[in-house]
């Protein structure tokens, strides 16, 4: 067994069928390097089982042994980096009466530099995965409008929205102020129009 940097492994591209990393990715110091690194030696077809903590993990035993000294602490700060909690943000079932699927749901925070394709799938699968980056508002304009009209899609959209998790950009507001334009002018259009120019 050889102890490697995540970040640089010392091996071959497509080289492995499997790749595990277990509770310790939050160690890394650039976790997307270390992810292409990852994706780099993983053969076409192969597997990744990855897993972290959540920035819940075992907060019982933390209190407890806060409550004996403030200085101690069980977890490593470090688990806090993806923001994870213990459970998704929620499960629910697309047609209860004909489908036992339940769907579990969860939001992530990603960035550009985590990428390493642009879709696609697997062909022997049928599938055809289609990356598409909207702006959040744009995306509940989509809702809607009806554009989007897939169910999980929507319940994460809505989610994102409630608990505030994207900020939609506010829209400059054109107002137009009708004041008594006419009040002592009797009607006089020089008048009027004086009051009208101060409005404006």
């Amino acid at each position: 067994m050889d102890s490697v940097d995540a970040q640089q492994i010392p091996f071959h591209d497509e080289q492995f069928d499997m790749v595990i990393a277990n509770n310790m990715l939050y160690h890394v110091p650039d976790i997307p390097r270390a992810i292409r690194e990852m994706h780099r030696v993983l053969k076409r077809e192969g597997v990744v089982c990855t897993s972290t903590m959540s920035t819940q993990h075992l907060q019982e035993v933390e209190h407890l042994a806060v409550s004996f000294d403030s200085d101690f602490h069980v977890l490593d700060h470090a688990i806090k980096r993806f923001h994870l909690g213990n459970v998704g943000v929620g499960e629910a079932y697309m047609s209860p009466s004909s489908v036992t699927e339940i769907l579990h749901f969860y939001v992530a925070e990603y960035s550009e530099d985590m990428t390493t394709g642009h879709g696609g799938g697997l062909e022997e699968e049928q599938e055809n995965i289609e990356v598409v980056e909207l702006p959040f508002a744009q995306a509940l304009d989509m809702v809607e409008s009806g554009e989007i009209r897939d169910a999980k899609t929507i319940m994460l959209l809505q989610y994102a929205q409630i608990q505030g998790l994207l900020k939609v950009k506010s829209k400059p507001l054109h107002i137009l102020i009708a004041g008594p334009y006419r009040s002592g002018t009797n009607d006089d259009h020089v008048l009027i129009e004086k009051n009208v120019s101060g409005c404006r």
